[in-house]
């Protein structure tokens, strides 16, 4: 009698088992072999992003591959609440999910890959200030939420983005062609690193030249940290490198600090904000800035700024002055609410050009004070620098050192000076 019991068991359990591999067989089956069984699951999917997100999503198709346990996705579109059909909030040519199973028994797995090839994002604010970003029917009652460090994502490529903003309220027009993403995940440090970068951008505010630039970068993030190793970014001939860290991004208590360097060309500025009247040369900046959060406090208060301008030579060129500042050089710094340019120093028209700005609580009473200390100009060259006839027929001869100490309070109407 036992065995027989024995004998039924274990056919009971042969047979379940034959029963689950043939019904994920013939699942696999369906999924790869039959269309319509595909879009059925499609349809599935899209009815729960939509309900969830409000966002709609399109996908022409999809390949399941069990012998490396991916996911394939092929054009992908996802509208929002844009206006132009044609300009879908996203759209992609393929989605591909690697997946790999670390522990069948203790459930545990990780992400392998992720790539993303030609991703084309469409941003828009129009006038009234509303964008194109879906909106769920219901407001959504779970509070769960997925860490991208327990996903682990071994890889990460993003291939041949382009990105467009367009907001009607700045008004503010940008766009990112060639768009890249390359990362990776290392376990044992619980860490994202790779690189960030575009080759083709353009920025076009209200009624200035279009800004075309390039921008490169290389990060690293931890659940308590992020490193930006280095940015570099290029316009025209102007140039400017970044690099910072931010202690615990994800807390009301975030600290961040950094060291740049740049070197601007006028010429960029002149081009960009089409005057003419601007200096010609370059001006060099390097420094360091720092923030430290607090919400009872105006965002100026909480950040520092330092650093060092300086230039070896200005052509300044206006209807009434043409003439050129030398070795141009100035230590600068906010901190606390408060402005300072400190050893101002130049050379101008064959004299010594020295001086102090200071501003009192720049986001409030912006209470400012300048002084400035001339030495040795000279008249003769100041005669040929300017271009008003009267003073140029006047024949100076030698020099003039002068002071000057003027205060004002949010605008130079209240202008107070002495010299």
């Amino acid at each position: 009698m036992k065995k027989r019991w024995k004998k039924i068991v274990l056919w009971t359990l042969a047979a379940i088992v034959v029963l689950v591999v043939g019904v994920g067989t013939a699942l696999v089956l369906l999924v790869q072999h039959n269309a319509g069984f595909r879009q059925d699951i499609l349809a599935k999917v899209k009815a729960s992003l939509e309900e969830s997100t409000g966002a709609k999503l399109e996908v022409r198709d999809f390949r399941l591959n069990l012998s490396n346990m991916s996911l394939d996705l092929y054009n992908i579109v996802v509208r929002g609440r844009e206006a132009d059909p044609t300009k879908p909030l996203l759209q992609a040519d393929h989605l591909q999910l690697g997946l790999t199973i670390d522990s069948v028994l203790n459930r545990k797995w990780h992400v392998r890959d992720i790539i993303l090839d030609h991703p084309v994002v469409h941003m828009t604010v129009n006038s009234k200030g509303d964008t194109n970003l879906p909106q769920p029917a219901k407001k959504s009652t779970s509070s769960g939420s997925t860490n991208v460090f327990d996903l682990a994502i071994r890889e990460l490529q993003l291939n041949h983005g382009e990105i467009y903003y367009n907001d009607q309220k700045m008004p503010l027009d940008a766009q990112v062609h060639e768009f890249a993403i390359n990362a990776g995940y290392d376990p044992v440090q619980s860490k994202y690193s790779g690189e960030i970068g575009y080759k083709n951008g353009k920025i076009v505010y209200g009624t200035y030249a279009p800004v075309e630039h390039t921008l490169q970068a290389k990060f690293g993030v931890t659940p308590q940290k992020f490193t930006l190793e280095k940015l570099d970014l290029v316009a025209g001939n102007s140039h400017v490198a970044l690099s910072a860290a931010v202690n615990n991004y994800t807390s009301p208590a975030m600290q961040a600090e950094g060291k740049y360097e740049a070197e601007l060309v006028a010429g960029d500025f002149q081009r960009i904000m089409k005057d003419s009247s601007l200096p010609i040369g370059t001006v060099k900046l390097a420094g360091d800035l720092s923030y430290q959060a607090d919400p009872s406090r105006p965002m100026l208060e909480t950040v520092t700024a330092s650093g060092d301008v300086s230039s070896s030579g200005l052509a300044v060129k206006t209807p009434s002055l043409q003439t050129e500042i030398r070795e141009l050089h100035a230590y600068y710094k906010l901190s606390g609410g408060n402005a300072e340019v400190n050893d101002v120093r130049a050379r101008i028209l064959g004299g010594t050009l020295t001086g102090k700005l200071t501003i009192r609580d720049v986001a409030g009473a912006s209470v400012a004070r300048l002084q400035a200390s001339i030495k040795n100009l000279s008249l003769d060259q100041a005669q040929t620098a300017t271009h008003n006839t009267s003073f140029r027929q006047a024949h100076l001869s030698g020099t003039l050192s002068a002071d000057a100490d003027a205060r004002w309070a949010k605008t130079l109407d209240n202008l107070g000076a002495h010299s």
